[in-house]
């Protein structure tokens, strides 16, 4: 296997782990000891960790292993603006699209997982990358759609702070399922006030679990 693509692999598993909070915040990594467990040399690994540095997953003192980065509520702020200025357009752009069919199946879908008396986390978060890629994909503008990947990273990190709230899965859920309605229709301007409404909604209970209040945000302080 060329060393490109096996850099890729570690990145992708590494990055996996940080996201579903495997490595939580702190977490020092071992680059002979990742290169050991995965069996490939440390070139590949030294590739990935600077991957993951530049993605803001890493940190790395000079001198020191790379320490998995904390969340901050700053930093949870900062990605949700950077979401609102971006997510409600790019739907407007799928919306005016004549692809945006596939949004009619996943409406359906997303109402079904909210009529479940429990939705699996595995399931809704699955099924919300599907969306997401869905709107890069057919977008049109090839800017926004890697200016969306490149926060997908850290939005996927943030979606399992309300891991254990099933009550904020079921709103999501139901909040997916009208914004998909929406750009099935055609409907731009509605679908980009509804994903608004909900990164709304979605950063109160990012918050809450970072600082355990939605009243104020303490500026760099990190998630233990």
């Amino acid at each position: 296997m060329p060393a490109t693509d096996r850099s890729h692999d570690v990145y992708a598993a590494l990055r996996d782990q940080i996201v579903r909070g495997d490595m939580p915040a702190g977490t020092v990594l071992s680059e002979s000891e990742i290169a050991a467990a995965m069996s490939v040399s440390r070139t590949p690994v030294r590739q990935a960790v600077a991957r993951l540095r530049r993605d803001g997953l890493l940190h790395q003192p000079p001198g020191r292993s790379a320490v998995v980065t904390a969340v901050s509520a700053e930093t949870a702020v900062e990605l949700y603006q950077a979401r609102e200025a971006l997510e409600p357009y790019a739907l407007t752009l799928v919306a005016r699209s004549r692809e945006r069919d596939h949004f009619t199946s996943l409406a359906g879908s997303f109402n079904e997982l909210a009529s479940a008396d429990r939705i699996d986390l595995d399931d809704l978060h699955a099924l919300s990358r599907e969306f997401d890629a869905q709107v890069r994909k057919r977008c049109g503008n090839g800017y926004i759609a890697r200016l969306l990947e490149e926060l997908s990273v850290h939005t996927a990190r943030l979606r399992m702070l309300a891991r254990g709230d099933q009550d904020r899965l079921h709103a999501s859920a139901r909040q997916r399922s009208a914004i998909a309605h929406a750009v099935a229709r055609g409907d731009g301007p509605e679908a980009a006030r509804l994903e608004a409404a909900r990164l709304s909604d979605s950063l109160a209970v990012v918050l809450r679990e970072l600082l355990g209040t939605t009243v104020g945000i303490h500026r760099g302080e990190p998630i233990a």
